[in-house]
């Protein structure tokens, strides 16, 4: 059997079920996982669960978490992630494989159009081209995530490296903390226009407003259901129950997705 350490699901918000039955089936699939990475905020920005992001070897350290997970959630919200965990993942991956001073690729998911072709192919020779359309088409093909890395790569510049066994990148606060400065270091040479803190600050008031903004909405899913209801808003007809109306036509307590 797989160690538990290492065997970690990959949780994708459905939709359709109300924000509470996700956070409890969230709570369910967390026992003996990595806890701490905020899951409303991965949810919100990259559209998964903090255990999408620990998959394709990344893993989490169990040293210092607690300040590894503040400063983990602070990264999220930056724009050069473009709301992909992909880019978001190879990067942290990217950060450990520097600080252990070795020369090696990490893998991850080719984008959609490229494994769809791959897969409708389906020939020998197809997990070799696969490979070569990796190294052709991954994040460090975006200019900005290039820029960020030699920045990583420079941090480290003449540090003590320990001997790396292969096995799992196992991410912990020192790499967090060098992609933070770099980030920073990037906002002061206009690549990036904000600080890390002032990103994470101005997404949180961001959620804030737009979570009061709802206040006044009907009770129901956001987005194209509410509008679809919104219109039909049988609620407001004579024969409805009045407790229903009441209920039903304006949400107090709205939830914190997008």
């Amino acid at each position: 059997m797989a160690n538990q350490a290492h065997s970690l699901p990959v949780i994708r918000y459905r939709k359709g079920i109300s924000a509470e039955t996700f956070e409890k089936f969230l709570q369910k699939e967390s026992q003996g996982v990595q806890e701490g990475v905020d899951d409303k905020l991965m949810l919100r920005l990259f559209g998964c669960s903090p255990w999408d992001l620990a998959t394709w070897g990344l893993r989490f350290s169990s040293d210092d978490k607690t300040i590894m997970i503040r400063e983990l959630n602070l990264l999220l919200p930056h724009l050069i992630w473009e709301g992909n965990v992909d880019i978001l993942r190879y990067v942290l991956q990217k950060a450990i494989i520097h600080r252990l001073g070795e020369d090696i690729e990490p893998l991850g998911p080719l984008r959609p159009g490229i494994a769809d072709i791959l897969i409708a192919r389906e020939k020998p020779d197809t997990p070799g081209l696969a490979l070569e359309m990796w190294a052709e088409s991954n994040p460090e093909t975006n200019t900005n995530v290039i820029h960020l890395l030699e920045l990583v790569l420079k941090y480290w510049g003449n540090s003590e490296r320990k001997q790396w066994i292969p096995g799992p990148f196992v991410l912990n606060s020192d790499d967090i903390l060098c992609i933070y400065e770099s980030l920073d270091i990037l906002s002061g040479g206009c690549l990036a226009p904000f600080a890390v803190q002032e990103y994470y600050d101005a997404f949180k008031m961001f959620a804030i407003k737009s979570r009061d903004g709802r206040l006044e909405e009907p009770d129901t899913r956001v987005g194209k259901e509410r509008e679809r209801y919104k219109t039909l808003a049988y609620w407001k007809s004579r024969n409805c129950n009045s407790w229903l109306k009441n209920l039903v036509a304006k949400n107090t307590a709205p939830y914190v997705f997008k």
